[in-house]
């Protein structure tokens, strides 16, 4: 995003009184100063309209073709139906199970559910597929030795129930099955189409 689309988006959660700074351990379990309240732009929907179209412009400028647009649950559901709308694309959306993230759609009865197999999102654990192999992280990561075990944890779980992976922030591969090279090393084995 171009400099002064950061300087509107944040101008816009301000407004919003949804930026919000102190102490936060996101639900990662890392620390942050910031936390984007995204549940507060549903109180002013003028300014989760405006942020929406800032994003709306952004994937249509830089994303390939897809068919759904996925978010977490709970706060970012409106960001994420929204965009969907304004794309005219299919929604779904993400949703702790057992403390895990999980693939949801909003209906279940319309296709079932075994064509798509087993899903889980990593969230901020593995937000991009390029960030699949260990000990690839992020940038801001505080707590490097937890944070790759709970990757090794989960990506052993997703080689060994060949879960579809979903990677919320990446454009080029939003879902993707696994494999382990006979080194060890874990990558995409299939990108998927939700």
């Amino acid at each position: 995003m171009a400099e002064a689309t950061h300087e509107k988006v944040l101008a816009l959660f301000k407004k919003s009184d949804a930026l919000l700074q102190g102490h936060f351990k996101l639900t990662s379990g890392k620390h942050s100063e910031w936390y984007f309240e995204k549940i507060r732009l549903i109180e002013k929907p003028a300014s989760l309209d405006k942020i929406v179209d800032l994003l709306v412009d952004k994937i249509r400028r830089e994303s390939s073709d897809f068919d759904y647009v996925v978010s977490p649950a709970y706060g970012a559901i409106a960001i994420g139906i929204l965009a969907a709308l304004k794309l005219g694309k299919r929604f779904a959306f993400t949703q702790r199970v057992e403390e895990k993230m999980a693939f949801r759609r909003p209906a279940y009865t319309s296709r079932p559910r075994r064509k798509y197999g087993r899903g889980l999102s990593p969230s901020d654990l593995i937000p991009f597929s390029h960030h699949v192999a260990l000990p690839c992280t992020m940038g801001y990561d505080i707590n490097l030795e937890r944070l790759l075990v709970d990757k090794e944890e989960f990506l052993d779980r997703a080689l060994a129930g060949d879960w579809i992976v979903v990677f919320e922030h990446d454009p080029d591969v939003p879902a993707a099955r696994l494999k382990r090279d006979d080194n060890g090393h874990v990558s995409v084995r299939e990108p998927v189409s939700l």
